[in-house]
């Protein structure tokens, strides 16, 4: 099936994320580094899920993420030998698309898991329209946001909370992104101006 468009002799890097759904802002960051591609032979696929297999429950098989409404594949593909401009494209391209919840979970999300204790609502808000789709927990001002443990696992930060390298080598606005998050949590603008971060 992918004979033709995947031949061998090419050199390859592959990222995928789930979308619980397509907001704005993630358009927006799709054509932003879809413009910035390095290769012709690089794609950046956008599937539509939901449906039939979203009706499944989470639980009723070995493939979970039935929220997901969209799937995006960012398929570097190469043939010259400067492969760190590849794939440093792909992966800046999937750091792209959650830097800001990262930030969030990192401030004020529980360890083993993706929830949120926060008690400002704008935080909620914002996740949302970021593309996530969050749900009520027992205690009151939790909320987890669905879809993203996958991807705290792949980061190696469930249970070990810091920033990721990738994020640290990541562009400016990924960045600022990140420190969004962080200091939405666990900032606040003192009485001189100063913006002061906390964390424990």
């Amino acid at each position: 099936m992918f004979d033709a468009t995947q031949p061998a002799g090419r050199n390859y890097y592959w990222k995928s994320e789930d979308l619980p759904s397509l907001t704005d802002p993630a358009i927006d960051t799709i054509v932003a580094h879809s413009e910035n591609i390095t290769s012709p032979h690089s794609v950046v696929a956008l599937f539509q899920l939901g449906g039939a297999a979203g009706r499944v429950p989470e639980d009723a098989c070995a493939y979970s993420h039935r929220n997901a409404r969209h799937a995006i594949n960012i398929n570097a593909s190469w043939t010259d030998e400067d492969s760190d401009k590849h794939i440093a494209w792909a992966r800046d391209f999937d750091t792209a698309m959650q830097p800001y919840t990262l930030g969030v979970w990192l401030g004020d999300g529980t360890a083993a898991h993706a929830t949120i204790t926060s008690y400002d609502p704008f935080i909620r808000e914002e996740i949302e329209r970021r593309g996530y789709r969050t749900s009520d927990r027992a205690t009151h001002h939790t909320f987890g946001i669905l879809g993203v443990q996958p991807a705290l696992r792949a980061l190696n930060v469930l249970q070990n909370k810091h920033i990721p390298p990738l994020y640290l080598r990541a562009s400016i606005e990924q960045r600022r992104a990140l420190l969004q998050g962080l200091i939405d949590t666990d900032g606040h603008v003192a009485r001189d101006g100063q913006v002061e971060f906390t964390s424990i």
